[in-house]
């Protein structure tokens, strides 16, 4: 359907959009798995239009979106969430990177903290950003970059942020603890367990902490024996 003519791929879009905010998980699955599928099958312009005229613009919404009277930041990040589950098949990755770089970096610094919310969602979930193509030098720079994220995450001044810096913290260090170098993993799980569990602002972020940070006990303690368990 994307393929037939670009102007019928605007009004396939359209229709999309208007119906993500009232869809269930499930559609909203199929949906990211409409656009992902017509992706793989596009080349040249029809590619470039589902690249920036429809995923990137549900990237853009995603992170601009507002969370009433419908959160439709969270429907957008679970189409989304879909496609960033699709990094086994070539060329996903580096998609990722091109279609978030422009968005994403510069959503995490801005005042508003539901759109820096949403964007630490997206970075979280499609963690890592990463190009293949790229030298092993400029990845490990974009890397070093999103662990920056990660820190900036639990220390930003925002509850709510902070929560979500936990949670997804836990997250990339349960999945992806081989990646992160020695220091940094020392200094994120230093921050849960001896600042981010006493954060006597928000109970929200003590809560995360202790409901996230028990999952990965077996990877800890294997580097950092008495680490999880630190006062």
């Amino acid at each position: 359907l994307f393929g037939l003519h670009p102007s019928f791929t605007d009004m396939v879009h359209a229709t999309i959009k208007e119906n993500i905010p009232n869809c269930p998980k499930a559609l909203l699955d199929s949906y990211g798995d409409v656009y992902f599928r017509a992706w793989r099958t596009a080349s040249g312009v029809y590619l470039e239009k589902i690249e920036v005229d429809c995923l990137q613009d549900l990237m853009y919404h995603a992170v601009h979106a507002q969370h009433s009277p419908v959160n439709l930041a969270v429907a957008l990040r679970q189409l989304l969430a879909f496609i960033h589950q699709q990094k086994v098949f070539r060329g996903v990755d580096k998609m990722l990177l091109r279609l978030y770089e422009s968005i994403l970096w510069r959503a995490l610094k801005v005042a508003n903290v539901l759109v820096r919310g949403n964007a630490a969602y997206l970075l979280l979930d499609a963690f890592p950003l990463q190009n293949p193509d790229s030298t092993r030098e400029e990845n490990d720079e974009l890397l070093q970059k999103q662990f920056g994220v990660l820190e900036d995450l639990l220390a930003d001044p925002s509850p709510l942020i902070r929560s979500t810096g936990v949670k997804g913290v836990c997250r990339v260090v349960g999945i992806y603890w081989e990646l992160i170098p020695t220091g940094m993993l020392q200094t994120l799980l230093t921050r849960l367990v001896k600042d981010m569990a006493s954060d006597g602002s928000s109970n929200a972020v003590r809560s995360s902490v202790f409901e996230k940070v028990m999952a990965l006990y077996p990877q800890t303690t294997c580097f950092y024996p008495g680490l999880v368990s630190s006062p």
